[in-house]
């Protein structure tokens, strides 16, 4: 195969990479509406997505539980994680949870012809079991003031499939996307947000939650990339990188009658530290910030056992270059 044709095969398959997580390919913000109703014994809901494109549906297994509405909800301490502003108004209490997270993911690539036909497969990851711990803490100072902490985070984003995908004949068996060895990707955050709560009048509340994160990634199997990367050093097989960065999360709820609450929270982006090892891979050379997110909500307390709600949630995956560029334009 002469450079031309090379050139012309690696173009081909650059757009499969986004494939190798689902939800990386969306290139508009992500907008997600949530209803549930509640009671004590049961949970019925409409909408309830496994992931909003890598975030968790809901964080807290009261949130997972309902689909992830959160907005107005004040039954457990994730408030730092859903809306800072609810903590004041639920019971002290310590809230913990492992999420066992099974998504099955395969990658295909088709319709190549003539001699590009070889890099037509199939293949299935290998990686399918993910346990995903949160923790979340509440106490009030005061009737007036609460404060607590959510442990939280994002995982089951890993892909992992078999170096002898495709029979490239003399060139010998590759991956999926043409590359040498297992091709995957490991990609985990974790975020630490502590919170502060308070009643700005007897019905309404004003929260606001520090945001520290953690994230790490690590990527294999991409060196048939390097033609049109623009560092071929800092794209593939660099093993774990490490990085930190900081946001913030604010939230409101007004109790309008003893039955109706509506609440807001709005979440910056996470400043992130770039991942230098993949600066070759990521558009802005590395940088990887978390997606800047707004919700807004309302509840229904239709009989005290029984509890309405309904959450509009947008995603700005769209004003992440790693996540929102088209896999055709550079970065």
């Amino acid at each position: 195969m002469n450079s031309t044709n090379k050139a012309d095969t690696v173009r081909q398959i650059g757009q499969q990479i986004k494939q190798l997580y689902p939800g990386w390919q969306n290139k508009r913000p992500h907008s997600i509406v949530r209803l549930t109703i509640t009671s004590l014994t049961l949970a019925v809901a409409v909408n309830a997505f496994a992931t909003d494109g890598y975030f968790s549906n809901g964080y807290g297994i009261k949130s997972k539980g309902r689909a992830g509405v959160t907005v107005t909800a004040i039954d457990d301490a994730f408030g730092g994680a859903n809306n800072p502003a609810t903590i004041v108004w639920a019971a002290d209490r310590i809230d913990g949870s492992v999420d066992w997270f099974k998504p099955s993911r395969e990658s295909e690539r088709n319709g190549a012809a003539g001699p590009a036909a070889v890099l037509n497969g199939q293949v299935t990851s290998d990686k399918n079991d993910f346990i995903i711990p949160d923790l979340a803490l509440k106490y009030a100072i005061n009737q007036n003031l609460a404060v607590g902490v959510s442990v939280y985070g994002n995982g089951g984003m890993n892909t992992d499939y078999s170096e002898h995908t495709l029979n490239l004949g003399p060139g010998g068996y590759k991956n999926l996307l043409a590359g040498s060895g297992r091709l995957g990707v490991n990609f985990s955050q974790m975020f630490v947000a502590p919170t502060v709560a308070y009643k700005i009048t007897p019905t309404q509340s004003f929260g606001l939650a520090p945001l520290i994160g953690y994230q790490w990634f690590k990527a294999t199997g991409l060196n048939a990339f390097a033609p049109l990367s623009q560092d071929a050093t800092a794209l593939t097989d660099r093993d774990y990188e490490h990085v930190f960065g900081i946001g913030v999360r604010i939230g409101y709820l007004w109790n309008i009658t003893p039955e109706f609450s509506v609440g807001t929270a709005y979440s910056s982006p996470v400043f992130m530290q770039r991942f230098d090892k993949y600066k070759g891979l990521f558009a802005e050379d590395g940088s990887f910030d978390t997606p800047q997110s707004f919700s807004a909500g309302l509840g229904w307390q239709i009989t005290p056992a029984v509890h309405a709600g309904i959450d509009y949630k947008w995603i700005d995956y769209a004003g992440i270059a790693a996540v929102g560029n088209s896999s055709s334009s550079p970065g």
